[in-house]
């Protein structure tokens, strides 16, 4: 959510990602894509081991499930941040892409859309369930692969349209590796 703003690094937080998805929640009630048996929660806040400075964690809403990336406190801010910019980062699962956005307030966080529309929940419960399973599984390296610390964030070229190499968000859920492909 957020609107465009300068580059920069503010820190979201995520109280302040929680409350700027819970505001949006009060004006989707209501519209087709809105699932009323979810609500808004950010779910398995935990230290990324391979990246310095980052927490990770699911965001649940009625509309959709995302990735989330945060700056931990007193970690240095992401410099050269703006809402919309895209950048991979590497994983255990493989590499993923991922989308800044901002909370509002400045603060810059990072997204990767797992699920959207939520109308394949029954109940809060099931969301919660999934999202822990997929926070695991992003966590979890396939067997034999080393996982390496702090690896560098790449940003796509300007003509990349194309999904990184490695397994679709997809793919993962379904359990899927790399060599299966």
């Amino acid at each position: 959510m957020g609107m465009a703003g300068s580059a920069g690094g503010g820190m979201a937080t995520r109280d302040s990602v929680l409350h700027c998805f819970q505001q949006a929640n009060q004006r989707m009630a209501g519209l087709p894509v809105h699932n009323p048996a979810l609500q808004v929660e950010v779910r398995g806040v935990q230290p990324l081991a391979m990246q310095d400075g980052v927490l990770i964690a699911v965001l649940i809403t009625p509309w959709c499930m995302n990735l989330i990336l945060l700056r931990q406190a007193g970690a240095e801010p992401w410099q050269g941040f703006y809402t919309g910019l895209e950048r991979d980062l590497a994983l255990p699962c493989g590499p993923v892409r991922f989308v800044v956005g901002d909370d509002g307030n400045g603060g810059f966080y990072q997204m990767c859309s797992l699920f959207s529309p939520m109308d394949d929940f029954p109940d809060h419960g099931m969301a919660q369930e999934v999202a822990d399973e997929t926070l695991k599984a992003v966590l979890t390296p396939p067997a034999g692969v080393e996982v390496q610390h702090d690896v560098p964030v790449t940003e796509p070229a300007p003509d990349a349209g194309a999904e990184p190499e490695g397994v679709s968000r997809r793919g993962l859920l379904r359990g899927w590796r790399r060599e299966d492909l």
